[in-house]
């Protein structure tokens, strides 16, 4: 509702207390809800959208937005943004030298480049709280920047200052070495970590599992969760998430299906990891429609909501860039409905994108705009991205259509999107980034 109101009518949203302008933002930034999809870069970007939206509303904004404010910022190295935050808790009076204020400004810093204040912050983040705890912050900020050397050296001062490494310490670092492909490294961290008498977490079996499906070894997946279990650890959505990865490509539907019907009851969307190993488990719709009679089977047998799959398993079609598969889906989809929105075609535009045919990509919008008689510059954004990385001479004929019949679409803006759009497409190819 508040993305409907902040479109059509936004100055409406000017009475909203910051309390609630709060909770929304701190949904949008941990993904609490189904509505909030995409990476943390793009949840990120929105989250400083309602920032910048409460800013020309006025509404001032309260101690814990302000503190999220210095979060969402340093990830996003925006350290500009951050400096305006802190000087805005220092002139409104909110307490600058409590551990929250430090804690966030030293991993700010920290994840801005920026380490020597970051230091600063932290030397005095230690005279209010010189607890293990600091140093974790010190550990995980220096993480979050994939700093190897940041983290020995936070590492190696905790504990020259005679504190032990917990749970939360060792579990940075494996975080850090499993991004990096080094299964080794992560393993002989665990083992030092047991022979002192450490108890594997639950965040250490979920670095385990997500090792395990990266490296193929999905059987190591359900031995761990089979260990977990064995120790009462909770099932929780991330474990759902691997599990549910293993078994597509173990080929063990029944338990896929289960670990998909007990993920979704959380209200998560599923991550691009999940839709793309179930849509490879499943197969392509287009050439075998077996698959779409499973997918409505078990809806219907395990009663599983099933639009909520297809808008699923279209943006797992995408991500393997089966552009058939995806129109199959979205003939279901239109079972019922006058009319699918042209949003939902854009779905098949995005498949030709990452399938790198840029001339499928614009043939389809203009059959889909011949037939619906409206157009839509998203889909016409689409076919930019397509044209700029696989055809190229087709682009100024492209730029100059949307300008035509878009006047009103900012070239300027248009471009910076389509460069980030790019830029994703990469990562989404070596890392399963967002496509839209």
């Amino acid at each position: 509702m508040f993305k409907e109101v902040e479109q059509k009518s936004p100055a409406l949203l000017a009475s909203l207390p910051p309390y609630h302008f709060s909770k929304i933002i701190d949904i949008v930034v941990r993904e609490k809800h189904k509505s909030i999809g995409g990476e943390l870069v793009n949840r990120l970007h929105r989250a400083s959208d309602i920032l910048e939206l409460m800013r020309k509303l006025q509404v001032r904004p309260n101690y814990a937005i302000l503190l999220t404010a210095l979060y969402i910022y340093g990830r996003m190295q925006d350290f500009s943004a951050v400096n305006s935050v802190f000087a805005e808790i220092q002139q409104r009076e909110f307490s600058d030298m409590n551990r929250m204020t430090l804690a966030r400004m030293c991993q700010a810093c920290i994840l801005c480049g920026q380490e020597s204040r970051g230091q600063e912050y932290f030397s005095q983040l230690l005279h209010i709280d010189r607890s293990t705890r600091s140093y974790n912050l010190l550990i995980i900020s220096y993480s979050l920047n994939n700093d190897e050397m940041g983290m020995l050296r936070s590492l190696e001062r905790m504990l020259n200052d005679r504190f032990t490494p917990d749970a939360s310490s060792i579990s940075a670092l494996c975080r850090l070495y499993r991004h990096r492909g080094d299964p080794g490294t992560v393993h002989n961290h665990l083992r030092v970590f047991k022979d002192n008498g450490g108890v594997l977490t639950l965040g250490m079996y979920v670095i385990l599992m997500q090792m395990a499906n990266s490296l193929g070894n999905y059987k190591d997946v359900i031995k761990y969760h089979k260990e977990m279990q064995a120790k009462g650890i909770e099932t929780t959505s991330s474990v759902l998430s691997e599990i549910l990865i293993a078994c597509a490509y173990l080929d063990d539907v029944n338990a896929m299906w289960s670990a998909y019907k007990d993920y979704v009851a959380s209200g998560l969307n599923l991550t691009k990891a999940m839709r793309f190993a179930l849509c490879q488990s499943i197969g392509s719709l287009a050439t075998d429609s077996s698959g779409l009679s499973e997918v409505i089977v078990v809806a219907a047998t395990r009663n599983i909501d099933l639009r909520h799959m297809y808008e699923q398993l279209v943006r797992g079609y995408v991500l393997l860039g089966d552009a058939e598969s995806v129109k199959v889906i979205l003939r279901q989809m239109k079972v019922g409905v006058k009319r699918l929105r042209l949003k939902e075609y854009a779905h098949v535009v995005w498949a030709y994108v990452n399938a790198g045919d840029a001339e499928s990509a614009l043939a389809y919008v203009l059959d889909i705009e011949r037939r619906n008689h409206s157009q839509s510059p998203e889909l016409w954004f689409a076919v930019l991205v397509a044209v700029v990385q696989f055809s190229p001479e087709s682009v100024k004929k492209i730029v100059d259509h949307i300008q035509n019949n878009f006047p009103n679409v900012s070239m300027d803006e248009m471009w910076d999107r389509v460069k980030k759009q790019i830029k994703g497409s990469r990562e989404l190819r070596s890392g399963f980034d967002e496509y839209i």
